[in-house]
Order: C-alpha cells, then sequence, then structure tokens
C-alpha cells in the first residue's frame, strides 16, 4: 500500500492555501503549494498546519483570523464549533454588550466560504431586531 502525501495548510504572502509535504529533516519541513511554490519551514511555525481531518476544508489559523475580524473570540468557542467552522458549517453566534448604559444583545450568523476571486471569506448574516419596511 502506498503513502499517502502529507496535506499541509502554510500561510504565504498573508494567505492561507493547502500544501503538499515533499520532505522533512531536522525540524524543517518542505513544502509545495497547489499553485506549485516549494520552499522550507520550521515545523513549529505558526504558519504551519497539518490537516487534522478529511473533512477540513480551511486552516484553524484562517478561522481564527477571520472570527477574530468580527470580533468574535476564537478562544473562547467551543472546540466543536471551531471544528465545524473549518469544515464550512455555519455557527449562530449570540453575544450581548453594553451601549449606552444599557444591555444590548447582538447575533449573527457565521460560516466560511471560499470565493474563486477573493479566497476564503467570513460570510457573516446579522440578526435583525425591527422589522424592515
Amino acid at each position: 500500500m502506498e503513502n499517502q502525501a502529507e496535506k499541509v495548510y502554510v500561510k504565504v504572502n498573508q494567505k492561507w492555501q493547502r500544501a503538499t509535504v515533499t520532505g522533512k529533516q531536522d525540524g524543517k519541513v518542505s513544502v509545495m503549494t497547489n499553485d506549485g511554490q516549494s520552499f522550507n519551514l520550521p515545523k513549529k511555525s505558526k504558519y504551519f498546519e497539518p490537516i487534522v481531518s478529511k473533512d477540513q476544508k480551511f486552516a484553524y489559523g484562517d478561522v481564527k483570523e477571520q472570527l477574530e475580524g468580527q470580533y468574535i473570540s476564537y478562544a473562547k468557542l467551543p472546540e466543536s464549533v471551531r471544528d465545524n467552522l473549518v469544515e464550512g458549517k455555519e455557527y449562530f453566534h449570540e453575544s450581548t454588550y453594553i451601549s449606552e448604559g444599557e444591555l444590548k444583545e447582538g447575533a449573527k450568523m457565521v460560516q466560511m466560504v471560499y470565493d474563486r476571486n477573493l479566497g476564503t471569506r467570513l460570510d457573516v448574516q446579522y440578526r435583525r431586531n425591527e422589522a424592515v419596511t
């Protein structure tokens, strides 16, 4: 039985992308991205992330960056929610905040999506509190 090439995510030029491990040596990993770029990086780098499951469509680092861009704390989310987001599933996020001395409520549906022109992005849909007229 043949060994399958190890698939990983790497961050290159401010963008997370899939790559294939081509070699390992002295704590460094050689990778080749799907668009043909080949380079070495430390295995412990924060820009190197092995693919955890076959259902994973996005890098955990990418999800973290996108969520924190929407003021949603990645660290406070349960692990199951993080796993669902990297698989491209929806998550309904509810939160509260103080505005003008009152406790307010906010809710949004978030989902990681891939756009051919824009790459990966976080799709955010806000819940309205008043009916649209």
